[in-house]
């Protein structure tokens, strides 16, 4: 190297090794190539990671995608995504595909454990629903939580032996869990069997299916199973039709107010009051009874409106019969447990009287004793409100069910309506007449009125008359 030191007089010249500079390059590349091996090995660890990232949330996601947070199980999503692959493996032929059924479950009044015992003995027990069910999957049979406490799935079933053990056996695992037998244990089901040609349908029109089943098997009681059928489907479709014209013809007055007569047997069969019956006069329909329309009006919110729709038609109805003359008359309306538990059933039905001025003790107010049963101080504060503003409360179709004594003791009714039961004959009529005698008496000493339903004969009525008398 030469540097001028003092221009054009004197030069420094410096002079280096050639080997000296090539190691110098050398080392330099070493080092930059060992950069760029260890930026690679970085670049290429950190891809794999990534990579390996992707992969473990990609598996998650698909967990979450496909599988029931609580209970592990698969969700209907998931279900459906391996039900496609089980209906069409090669191995299952079309005729063969006829050997499995499509059932859909749920627990019967599991709202009720979640209220009384808490949601995380709710949890427990769902939980122990999807552990049954992965004890008893196989190649043969895949399942599912649906929602809440609804269940769905896929088994082979040749015969119905296999849904009656099924039921046993997930019965006897609850008991074994610890979980002990109540009202909830009980377990509808329906069951849709395979078609040929049903693995190319929609899983989302068979679970329908299968559920249109379920929900007939809820009206039975215990655990029970329904299969689906083509009548099921047309009932299915009658009753949404139903549904569907109700608001409209309550609003067009198709609902029709019948009384059913109350007579006095101790005072010459008089007339004192009547029951008002619902009966739907359907323009497009013709007459339809209750049993076809009240069960079904039961599952939405359409009872509550038609409770007040009845109410306060037999009001008006009460109003017009006054201003006409006629003489004063009790009327005795239902009230359905939905109606009941509505924030403002109280003050509803006192506008609604007050509205029509109708006077007080004429409109007397029946509640079934299923309702009663559930919360008798709730309701005994309730009747002596009721009495309050007037009304007269009755227990309709006392001996119907689950009828305790403690009802009569603890409930400040003012009627007691005797159900159609015990006036069917019984194998030993002197029995069910002691047992109808002492109910007459207990109510008598108590200052509760009572009403026999349902008589037909003119026996009874005088054995009715001479009680009445006792």
């Amino acid at each position: 190297m030469i540097l001028p030191i003092i221009e054009g007089q004197w030069y420094q010249v410096s002079m280096v090794p050639v080997d000296v500079l090539r190691s110098s390059y050398i080392q330099t590349a070493w080092g930059i190539m060992l950069i760029i091996v260890v930026a690679c090995g970085l670049f290429i660890w950190l891809m794999s990671r990534q990579r390996k990232m992707a992969v473990n949330n990609q598996r998650m996601l698909m967990k979450l995608a496909y599988s029931d947070s609580l209970t592990g199980l698969r969700n209907f999503a998931g279900f459906k995504r391996e039900a496609e692959i089980f209906l069409n493996r090669p191995e299952l032929t079309r005729s063969e595909l006829t050997a499995y059924v499509l059932w859909y479950g749920d627990l019967r009044n599991f709202k009720l454990i979640n209220d009384v015992l808490g949601y995380e003995e709710g949890d427990r027990l769902l939980r122990l629903v999807a552990e049954f069910l992965r004890t008893v999957e196989g190649s043969d049979c895949i399942s599912c939580r649906i929602a809440v406490d609804s269940f769905a799935g896929i088994t082979r079933c040749v015969d119905t032996r296999v849904l009656d053990r099924g039921l046993c056996q997930i019965k006897e695992y609850m008991r074994n869990s610890g979980m002990d037998e109540q009202p909830f244990m009980e377990i509808p089901v329906g069951v849709y069997r395979f078609r040929p040609g049903d693995g190319k349908q929609s899983l989302d029109v068979l679970v329908n299916y299968a559920n249109m089943a379920h929900k007939i098997a809820k009206e039975r009681p215990g655990s029970s199973y329904v299969f689906y059928d083509d009548s099921i489907r047309r009932r299915m479709l009658e009753d949404s039709a139903l549904e569907a014209e109700a608001e409209a013809a309550m609003a067009d007055d198709e609902f029709k107010l019948y009384m059913q007569p109350k007579i006095d047997i101790q005072n010459g069969n008089r007339i004192t009051g009547a029951e008002v019956l619902a009966r739907w006069l359907s323009p497009g329909r013709g007459m339809i009874l209750p049993g076809n329309f009240i069960p079904l009006f039961e599952k939405s919110e359409l009872i509550v409106k038609l409770d007040r729709y009845m109410f306060e038609h037999a009001c008006r109805w009460y109003r017009i019969h006054l201003e006409r003359g006629g003489s004063p008359v009790s009327l005795a309306v239902n009230v359905s447990k939905a109606g009941l538990f509505q924030n403002d059933f109280v003050d509803f039905y006192t506008d609604i009287k007050d509205k029509y001025s109708v006077p007080d003790g004429v409109l007397e107010l029946e509640f079934t004793e299923s309702i009663l049963a559930a919360d008798t101080e709730l309701f005994a504060e309730l009747v002596v409100n009721l009495n309050a503003r007037g009304f007269i409360c009755s227990l309709d179709d006392f001996g119907s069910g689950y009828s305790s004594l403690n009802l009569l003791k603890n409930l400040p009714i003012d009627v007691l309506k005797l159900d159609i039961l015990f006036f069917h004959k019984s194998w030993d009529i002197r029995r069910e007449r002691i047992v109808v005698s002492n109910v007459i008496n207990m109510a008598r000493e108590l200052n509760i009125k009572t009403i026999a339903e349902g008589v037909e004969d003119m026996d009874t009525v005088e054995f009715l008359r001479k009680a009445a008398a006792m």
